[in-house]
C-alpha cells in the first residue's frame, strides 16, 4: 500500500522523470482520510540509474546552451530542462536556478534541482527564497521538503511563522518531511499555539514527521506526533489517521487506544478500529477484542467478528460461539462465518445446530449461508466425520446442505453415506448427494454409483446422476477406457430408461470404448435402446460410427432409422473423416479423404429411388472437392426431382478443388449446368467458375 506522504504543490505542474513517485501530494482532508489505509512513508529520494533515452551525458552542452538560449522556443527548452534533470551535471543546477521565477520553466526548473544529487541543488533552491513571491515561492518550498534539506529548517520555519509571505502551510509540510527535531518542533508548535488557520497545515505535518520517525524506528518520537495531530481540533480525515498512528506506533501499548474507538459513539471510529484491528499484530490484540466482544453493541461486534475472522488468531473461539446464539441475526450470522476461520471441534456441533435452525428452511437464509461456509473451509480434521454422524439424523434440506458440503471439502470415505442420499425419494436430496459424488467418489466405487444412478426415475435426477458418473469417469487416466465400467454395467441392465441413461453417458465421454458400446447397441432387442443408441452415433464427435451407420442404412426396415443413419453418414464422413491429414485451423481447401469418398459412394448405391433420400446424400457430395465426387454427382444433373440441388451441390464441390485433373472433370458439367439451369443465379455461377478456369 502507498504510504501518507506527499507534497502540497501547484498541482497543475508535471512530476519530476526521476522523482514522480516522491511527489504525490497530500494536499486535501481526502487524502488525509485515505492515509488510514497507509503504511510508513518512502524514504527520502535518491539518485536513481538515469533510464536510457534520447539524451546521454555527451548531450549535457547543448542541452545547457539550449536551456540558456532566451530566445529558443519554450518548447525546444522545456524539452532541454527535462533531459537535463535525467542526465544533467553540476553546471546544470546555475541554470536551474536562473529560471526558478519563470513563467514557463519554473516547475521543469524545480524538477531539475529537486532531484539532483548534488547538495549544490539544495542551496540554489534556499538561496531563492528571499528573492520569490507566490506561486513560485511555494513551489520551491515544495521542492525543498521533497529534497528533505535540513539546511532550510530555519527559512522554513520563518515563512511559517509569517502567514504574509503565502507559503506558510507549504512550509509546514515540508517542515514535515524534512522531520528533524527542529523541523518537527516548530510543526507542533504551530499546532498547539499558531493560528487557526495553520492546524490543518501543521496537522499533515506532524503525520509526514511521524511517519518519517515510524520508519526509522523511532516509535516514542512518532507516538508523541501522532498524539499531538490526534488531540488537534482538526478536520475528521486527519484525526482518523493521527489515530491509526498512533495505535500502530504504539503496538500492545496502543490496545487501549484501540479498544477506545471501538466504545466511540461515532461510528467512524469504531470502523477505524476493526480496520486498525487487521493491521495491528499480537496475540495479545486478539484476546483483548475477544474480551471486547463481551460488552460491545451488536453494530460494534460485528466488526469485531470480521477482523478476528480475518486476523485468524488461535484461541478466541469461545468467545465466538457465545455469540453464535445472540439475539441478533446480524450478530449470529457474523459469528457463524468467524467460525469457519477461528472454529473448533467445539464449534462443529454449533454450525451443525445452525442449519437446522428456526427459519433456516430457505435456501437463501443468510445465517444458513453462513454455517454451509463455515462447515465447508473449517480446517479441523473432525469435521468430515460430524458431519457423517449428523446426516442421516437430519432434515431432508439439512442432508442436501450437507452431501453438498461433504462434495465441497473432497470427504475421503464419504461415499457409502453419499450413495444412501442419493437413494433418497427427495429429489433435492437425491440431486445434492450426485454432485458430491462427482468429487468424491473414486473411480474403483464406479460400479455402485451407477448402480444408483440408473435406478433413479425422476428425470431431473437422472440428468444430474449421468452428470456424476461423467465426472467421476474423467477420474480414470486411460482416456480410450472410460466407459469401460458403463458398457459393463449396460450389458447387465434390462430397464430401457437406465440403458439409455448409460449409454448417454459414454456419448458424452466419446471414447472408443463407448463407441464399441454404442455401435452394439445399435443391434439390441429393445427398440427404445436401438433408437438412442442409433441418435447418438449420429452425433458423435468422430467418424468412427460411420461402418455401423453404413450397415444400419443397408439393413434396417425401419425408415426413420435408416434416414437418421443416412444423415449420420454424410455428417460423418464429411466433417471428421480424415481430420488429422491437415491442421484443424486450415482454410485452404484440401482434397477429401479417401475412406469419405468410399463412404458416400457406398451409401450413394444403396439409396432408394426417393428425393428426400437423394437430397440428403447431395449434401454430402458437394463437400467431397475431387472427380470422384463429381462422379457421383453426375447422374442428379439429369434427375428432374433433385436438379437444383444437384446443380448446387457440384458448383460448391468444384469451387473446393485443387487439382488441376478435378477441374478438367468439373467443366463438363459446369457447362451442363450453365446450359441447361432455371436458376440465373446458377447460372451466374458457373459461368463465373468457367471464366476462372479459362484465366
Amino acid at each position: 500500500m502507498k504510504s501518507l506522504q506527499g507534497t502540497a504543490h501547484d498541482f497543475t505542474r508535471p512530476m519530476s522523470p526521476r522523482t514522480a513517485a516522491a511527489d504525490t501530494g497530500i494536499r486535501g482532508w481526502i487524502v488525509a482520510l485515505a492515509a488510514i489505509l497507509m503504511t510508513v512513508s518512502a524514504p527520502a529520494p535518491a539518485a536513481s540509474p538515469r533510464p536510457s533515452g534520447l539524451a546521454s551525458p555527451s548531450d549535457g552542452p547543448a542541452l545547457l546552451a539550449t536551456l540558456n538560449t532566451a530566445e529558443a522556443p519554450i518548447a525546444q527548452r522545456v524539452l532541454a530542462c527535462q533531459n537535463l534533470a535525467l542526465i544533467g551535471g553540476s553546471d546544470a543546477i546555475p541554470a536551474f536556478a536562473a529560471l526558478l521565477d519563470h513563467p514557463q520553466l519554473a516547475v521543469h526548473a524545480r524538477n531539475g534541482l529537486e532531484v539532483h544529487p548534488d547538495p549544490a541543488a539544495a542551496t540554489a533552491l534556499r538561496s531563492a527564497l528571499p528573492n520569490l513571491r507566490g506561486g513560485f515561492l511555494v513551489g520551491v518550498v515544495n521542492s525543498l521538503g521533497v529534497r528533505r534539506d535540513p539546511q532550510s529548517v530555519e527559512a522554513l520555519i520563518a515563512l511559517a511563522l509569517d502567514p504574509s509571505k503565502g507559503a506558510a502551510p507549504e512550509s509546514l509540510l515540508a517542515l514535515g518531511r524534512i522531520a528533524s527535531p527542529p523541523a518537527t518542533a516548530a510543526v507542533t508548535q504551530t499546532l498547539k499555539t499558531g493560528p487557526a488557520a495553520l492546524w490543518t497545515a501543521a496537522a499533515e505535518g506532524c503525520l509526514l514527521a511521524a511517519e518519517a520517525m515510524h520508519k526509522r524506528g523511532d516509535a516514542p518520537s512518532a507516538l508523541a506526533l501522532f498524539e499531538s495531530a490526534r488531540s488537534a481540533e482538526v478536520p475528521l480525515p486527519l484525526r482518523l489517521a493521527a489515530t491509526r498512528g498512533a495505535i500502530l506506533a504504539a503496538q500492545d501499548r496502543g490496545i487501549p487506544l484501540l479498544l477506545e474507538q471501538f466504545r466511540s459513539s461515532d461510528p467512524t471510529f469504531s470502523q477505524l478500529a476493526a480496520r486498525v484491528a487487521r493491521e495491528l499484530p499480537g496475540a495479545a490484540v486478539a484476546q483483548a477484542l475477544a474480551a471486547e466482544l463481551g460488552r460491545a453493541s451488536n453494530p460494534v461486534q460485528v466488526l469485531i467478528l470480521g477482523a478476528l475472522s480475518d486476523r485468524a488468531d488461535l484461541g478466541v473461539s469461545g468467545a465466538v460461539e457465545r455469540l453464535a446464539v445472540s439475539t441478533s441475526p446480524a450478530v449470529r450470522i457474523a459469528a457463524l462465518e468467524a467460525l469457519g476461520t477461528l472454529g473448533t471441534p467445539y464449534s462443529i456441533p454449533i454450525l451443525l445446530r445452525s442449519l437446522d435452525a428456526p427459519g433456516s428452511g430457505s435456501d437463501t437464509s443468510p445465517e444458513v449461508e453462513a454455517a454451509v461456509a463455515s462447515l465447508s473451509r473449517l480446517a479441523d480434521a473432525g469435521t468430515d466425520a460430524a458431519i457423517l454422524t449428523a446426516l442421516p439424523q437430519s432434515s431432508p434440506s439439512t442432508r442436501a446442505r450437507l452431501s453438498s458440503i461433504l462434495g465441497y471439502r473432497n470427504a475421503q470415505g464419504a461415499t457409502t453415506a453419499l450413495l444412501r442420499q442419493a437413494s433418497d425419494p427427495d429429489p433435492i436430496v437425491s440431486k445434492a448427494a450426485f454432485d458430491a459424488l462427482a468429487a468424491v467418489a473414486t473411480v474403483a466405487e464406479l460400479p455402485q454409483v451407477i448402480r444408483v444412478a440408473v435406478s433413479r426415475t425422476d428425470t431431473s435426477v437422472r440428468d444430474r446422476a449421468e452428470r456424476s458418473v461423467y465426472g467421476i469417469c474423467l477420474k480414470q487416466a486411460d482416456a480410450s477406457s472410460r466407459s469401460a465400467p458403463l458398457a459393463a454395467a449396460f450389458r447387465e441392465i434390462e430397464l430401457p430408461s437406465a440403458r439409455a441413461s448409460l449409454l448417454q453417458v459414454m456419448a458424452m465421454l466419446g471414447d472408443p470404448a463407448g463407441s464399441r458400446a454404442i455401435a452394439a447397441a445399435c443391434e439390441d432387442p429393445l427398440p427404445e435402446t436401438r433408437d438412442t443408441a442409433l441418435r447418438l452415433l449420429v452425433n458423435w464427435p468422430d467418424s468412427s460410427p460411420v461402418p455401423t451407420l453404413l450397415r444400419i442404412f443397408k439393413t434396417t426396415a425401419n425408415d426413420v432409422h435408416r434416414n437418421l443413419a443416412l444423415r449420420g453418414i454424410v455428417t460423418l464422413s464429411t466433417l471428421w473423416a480424415g481430420d488429422q491429414a491437415a491442421p484443424s485451423d486450415s482454410k485452404s481447401p484440401r482434397r477429401p479423404p479417401a475412406e469419405s469418398v468410399t463412404w458416400l459412394s457406398e451409401a450413394n448405391s444403396a439409396l432408394r429411388n426417393q428425393p428426400d433420400e437423394k437430397k440428403i446424400i447431395l449434401s454430402g457430395l458437394g463437400d467431397l472437392n475431387c472427380a470422384e465426387g463429381l462422379r457421383m454427382l453426375k447422374p442428379y444433373l439429369d434427375d428432374p426431382a433433385v436438379r437444383h440441388e444437384a446443380e448446387l451441390a457440384t458448383l460448391r464441390a468444384i469451387k473446393g478443388m485443387t487439382t488441376a485433373e478435378d477441374r478438367a472433370t468439373a467443366r463438363p458439367l459446369l457447362e451442363k449446368i450453365s446450359t441447361q439451369t432455371q436458376d440465373a443465379d446458377t447460372r451466374r455461377q458457373a459461368l463465373e467458375v468457367l471464366g476462372k478456369q479459362a484465366s
